[in-house]
């Protein structure tokens, strides 16, 4: 990403006249260079404070006020040599306004004590106290490593080719290349297996999205110092403690041309646009392992989430700055808020104020939208990252640091805006007090009346009496009896299977036993063997029951219905002479007539669950019809143990599990209520696809307002972490 510095310039409101008449010194070390033109053509200059390395970007009046100061003492003789010498027709309070500018961003030497006395308060007032200081280094903090512009001085002769149409051409071949190549191995490519579950898998995957991230930003400082651009810093930026490599090339507003600046911002998605070509063209001549994984990434997830996270134009990315120099507006983000808020004001307040600055109509609704849409989008950003801070962080610090989170970016903004409310209620218009009037008692309508009357909760439907039908023993299907979707009878004979060793152990114990009983016959009549008898006799008994048990073995190879029902192949392709292995299953045998409902509620809605309450069973296949159910129970004590696996996150279901309990239990990771529900209207002449079906009960139960849902959600959170 490239970092922007720059202040907002919009500071030529007037206010009326200004008491002060000298004209103030300008700082010695201040710089002023040429700028690009504006869309209408008017020529525009940039004002560069290198002591702060902020730039402020001036139009054709400001630049004609400020080149004067050195050469006279008072507004009003400035005013008057502007005036004589160009076909500008300047008012005092433009030049009053050019000095405020100066004072404001410090820009101006202070002439006497009460300017000093002015800018030590201001710096006074930016010295943040200690805890604000932490939670602002926790939420951003820059820290820069290294000075690369000698290095990138003494080297961008070696690279400047990188940076040509050539080349250009060259890598998009690559692309073109590599695309093909996959065209043949598509599903080779799309299950490529990440070889990254070792210590050096792990490696390799860091390396390389070390490496991708610095070719991304040495991209950026080349292309700045090609264009002339000194790149100052290079360093590491902690996001909310998430690592980003940045490169500081603010410098780019010095340059006149815009088409440079543009290149400059999108250097680093060009960059990761080769190194994925190269990537997905090595990918098929690399053998399977860490490095074939790693080019994989590079070459898809990588790029992918460059090109969405960098070209999003509501993060100060690459993507915002693209936007700005497109528009034409510098500081694109504070001035697009500054209006909004302009608008928003107007909108709800019915407050006429004056614009913070004037755009052509079409830009300023595209700026606005721009605003508002920033907004939103950064609210439900900072939110999801507070909810992940509190979950990647132990208690009781995650909670501290959502909370400090949602407080700076969010809660602070909206009550700054508030108190620009409250201190501007005199000049609402009638129809604005309505307005808050009318969205205040919306709101709290909203926040306090029971809205949630209902439940909804993952559920399985399955038949009361079903039988699974699994292989006793490794066999062949001999003799196929029913069909799939056959009714059966209890009793029936659903197939035959048939073993050949168990047949062969049978034949061989049989003869075993026979022979052992002509060895007792001769044993009865032989003075010599009579003592032999009872070995022998106890041989034949083993032998017997041996004999025995693998008959009842075959027996069992005999399938019976055990329920009356509905037969479901649980494998496609049953025939006879098919083999299947010991414990396989070959088919269900389900009774549609009689069904039941498990469904799991959390215990955030547990308390609202009201015993004999009426609901509707919506399966997840769309094509069976809802179905009207009735609680008929509820358990008392709670349970981490889910025994269904289709409701198993694991499985692709709803309830969040760990699959890791002891015989592969599913343990859930919050504590789960069971719910037992029945349908209320006869099953008989519904056709069940299987012996269960996965859906969602929503389930009458008592009515929540949101503020008591929220209030109930907190006092859970402070309960169980910190153990109140």
């Amino acid at each position: 990403m490239t970092a922007e510095s720059g202040s907002d310039n919009s500071v030529t409101k007037k206010t009326g006249a200004m008491a002060v008449v000298n004209l103030p010194v300008l700082r010695e070390e201040i710089d002023l260079h040429p700028g690009p033109r504006e869309k209408d053509g008017y020529p525009t200059w940039t004002l560069h404070d290198p002591v702060t390395n902020q730039f402020y970007r001036l139009g054709w009046q400001g630049f004609e006020i400020l080149r004067r100061f050195e050469n006279f003492q008072t507004v009003d003789e400035l005013l008057a040599d502007v005036n004589a010498h160009t076909t500008l027709h300047l008012e005092r309070d433009d030049v009053l306004n050019i000095v405020r500018f100066l004072y404001a961003n410090e820009l101006a030497q202070s002439s006497n004590d009460h300017q000093a006395r002015r800018l030590a308060e201001k710096s006074n007032n930016r010295k943040k106290a200690w805890w604000k200081q932490a939670a602002h280094s926790y939420l951003f903090l820059r820290i820069p490593l290294v000075r690369p512009d000698p290095f990138l001085e003494c080297t961008k002769a070696y690279v400047r080719p990188l940076f040509t149409r050539a080349f250009f051409i060259i890598m998009l071949g690559f692309m073109v290349l590599g695309m093909v190549l996959t065209l043949f191995r598509v599903d080779e490519f799309a299950n490529t297996f990440m070889h990254f579950f070792s210590w050096q898998g792990l490696l390799i995957y860091i390396i390389s999205l070390v490496f991708v991230k610095i070719c991304h930003e040495l991209a950026h400082a080349y292309s700045a110092k090609l264009s002339g651009v000194e790149v100052t810093v290079m360093g590491v930026a902690l996001i909310v403690l998430y690592p980003v490599l940045y490169t500081d090339t603010s410098g780019a507003w010095k340059i006149v041309d815009k088409n440079a600046r543009l290149r400059i911002g999108y250097a680093g998605v060009m960059a990761e646009f080769y190194l994925a070509a190269c990537a997905l063209v090595l990918w098929h001549f690399l053998p399977d392992g860490a490095l074939k994984s790693a080019a994989f990434f590079i070459a898809t997830v990588s790029f992918l989430i460059t090109v969405s996270v960098n070209f999003n134009p509501f993060m100060r990315f690459d993507g915002y700055y693209l936007l700005a120099d497109m528009l034409g507006i510098d500081n694109l983000q504070y001035r697009a808020f500054a209006l909004t808020k302009w608008h928003l004001r107007g909108w709800i307040l019915g407050v006429k104020a004056p614009k913070p600055e004037q755009f052509k109509p079409s830009l300023q609704r595209l700026v606005i939208v721009y605003g508002y849409a920033t907004w939103v989008y950064r609210f439900f950003l900072f939110v999801g990252i507070a909810i992940l801070i509190f979950y990647l962080f132990p208690q009781p610090i995650g909670v501290i640091l959502m909370v400090v989170e949602l407080g700076f970016f969010i809660v602070f903004p909206i009550a700054g805006e508030l108190k620009i409310w409250w201190e501007e209620r005199q000049k609402m218009s009638v129809g604005g007090k309505r307005v808050i009037g009318g969205i205040l008692a919306m709101a709290i309508f909203m926040a306090v009346f029971p809205w949630r009357s209902s439940v909804e909760v993952p559920a399985v439907m399955q038949a009361q009496a079903y039988q699974k039908v699994n292989v006793p023993i490794s066999a062949r299907i001999d003799d196929m009896r029913v069909q799939h979707g056959q009714i059966v009878e209890k009793g029936d004979v659903l197939l035959v299977l048939r073993s050949d060793s168990l047949d062969s152990k049978i034949t061989q114990v049989q003869h075993k036993v026979k022979m052992l009983g002509q060895q007792i016959n001769i044993a009865q009549r032989n003075q010599a063997l009579i003592k032999e008898r009872p070995a022998l006799v106890s041989k034949q008994r083993e032998e017997q029951t041996r004999l025995d048990s693998l008959i009842s073995m075959r027996d069992r190879l005999t399938l019976r219905a055990d329920t009356k029902g509905q037969v479901f192949y649980a494998q496609d392709f049953l025939h006879e002479g098919l083999w299947l292995s010991s414990g396989d299953l070959i088919m269900e045998i389900v009774n549609t007539d009689s069904q039941v409902l498990y469904a799991y509620v959390d215990e955030r809605s547990y308390g609202r669950i009201q015993g004999g309450a009426a609901g509707t069973f919506y399966p997840d296949n769309v094509l069976h019809v809802p179905l009207p159910v009735k609680l008929q129970d509820v358990d008392t004590v709670s349970t981490r143990y889910l025994n269904y696996p289709e409701l198993a996150s694991v499985y692709g279901g709803p309830i969040a599990v760990d699959a890791g309990g002891q015989d592969n239990q599913l343990i859930a990771h919050n504590a789960i209520y069971r719910l037992r529900l029945a349908p209320v209207r006869d099953m008989s002449s519904l056709q069940i696809p299987s012996l269960r079906v996965r859906g969602a009960v929503v389930v009458e139960g008592r009515g929540e307002s949101l503020l008591y849902n929220a209030f109930r959600h907190i006092r859970a959170v402070v309960i169980r972490e910190f153990g109140i």
